[in-house]
């Protein structure tokens, strides 16, 4: 019996040495193999292969977007007049409002009057430019084939 009980302690003895052994041999090919396992609490609350495990939502600063430039004002050039002065344009934004007269360089709702010629004029903000010519109608650009039956029934 005495002889028996040697032997077990003897092997459990030579199990520690080999478990040394190869927790050595496991920490050289992985170093995280001589940590325990309660080290990795969090891994162990959420694991790293679960279906519901996802990362934190990410806090993005963006900029808003700059605001996009303003429309050409809706003009509509009544005539274009050329005298010793220069030219000058005349200009209406609706039927019923009263005509404005503008000159090569005056601004108009933040838009520079760039060019004045006998049927046209081109006004400019920036690096855009908007064309407004005398005799055209938005509505005939817009829809030609309305403009055209209503010709047709006059």
């Amino acid at each position: 019996m005495k002889a028996w009980c040697l032997s077990i302690i003897l092997l459990v003895s030579m199990g520690g040495v080999a478990n040394s052994e190869q927790l050595d041999e496991r920490a050289k090919l992985n170093p995280l193999a001589r940590l325990e396992l309660k080290n990795f609490v969090e891994t162990l609350r959420r694991p790293l292969f679960s279906a519901t495990r996802r990362p934190p939502p990410a806090v993005v600063h963006r900029e808003p977007p700059p605001a996009p430039p303003p429309d050409p004002p809706p003009l509509v050039l009544v005539g274009v007049l050329a005298d010793d002065q220069g030219p000058r344009a005349f200009v209406r934004t609706s039927p019923t409002a009263k005509i404005r007269i503008l000159r090569q360089g005056e601004q108009f709702e933040s838009w520079t009057v760039v060019e004045i010629r006998p049927q046209r004029m081109v006004i400019g903000r920036d690096t855009r430019t908007s064309v407004v010519t005398m005799f055209s109608s938005k509505m005939r650009q817009q829809n030609p084939e309305a403009v055209s039956a209503k010709a047709e029934n006059k």
